[in-house]
């Protein structure tokens, strides 16, 4: 799976209007969340709450395809499901992979800043 889906890219720009960078408003507006998001899942992941991963990331998660960050989100719906069954056991190593995904793809969305 790439870290990020051209395709998805693609079909953002075609939204845009004239003088209009969809995609960089919808990439800025995506990583002002991340941090965010990713410091509620530590911080449940640290005391083991499950459904406090789970809230967290599943809006990552659907945020992430919306912005074709597709390896990215595919770790999100892992910690989503771990969380959702309680699966304990997994949050620790789903979240060291969220953040090499997420420090993967993070330069490659800067990158459509402009």
């Amino acid at each position: 799976m790439n870290d990020l889906n051209v395709e998805t890219l693609a079909t953002l720009r075609s939204y845009s209007a004239p003088g209009m960078d969809f995609v960089a408003e919808v990439v800025g507006a995506f990583m002002s969340t991340v941090d965010p998001y990713m410091s509620r899942i530590d911080a449940a992941v640290a005391v083991g709450d499950c459904e406090g991963v789970h809230r967290a990331a599943h809006p990552l998660k659907s945020s992430s395809m919306q912005v074709g960050a597709d390896a990215f989100a595919e770790v999100c719906r892992a910690l989503e499901s771990a969380g959702r069954t309680g699966d304990s056991a997994s949050l620790a190593q789903l979240n060291q992979e969220l953040k090499v995904s997420w420090a993967r793809v993070r330069p490659l969305l800067q990158a459509q800043l402009g």
